[in-house]
């Protein structure tokens, strides 16, 4: 199979890193527990909007394939108290 231009190749499993922006208080850890489940992940503090009502973290993760990574992206954006992933 020959991988698209517009495509990286990504060879599994990896640690992929995510960035969460929610807002302020909020328990991220539960949050991403909520996604991964028992999985083992970290999870590092990030910056927090000038206003105060933001905070971002980094969450790294061990991927095992393309759905894995698209399923982890999807859960943390459809979790309600998550404003953003990236």
């Amino acid at each position: 199979m020959n991988p698209t231009p517009d495509k990286p190749v990504i060879e599994y499993p990896c640690i992929w890193s995510y960035k969460i922006i929610c807002t302020a208080g909020i328990s991220v850890k539960e949050i991403i527990t909520s996604v991964l489940g028992d999985r083992d992940f970290s999870l590092e503090p990030s910056r927090s909007s000038s206003s105060g009502k933001y905070e971002s973290f980094d969450v790294s993760v061990v991927i095992m394939s393309d759905e894995d990574r698209i399923g982890v992206f999807d859960g943390l954006k459809k979790h309600p108290a998550t404003k953003f992933v990236l």
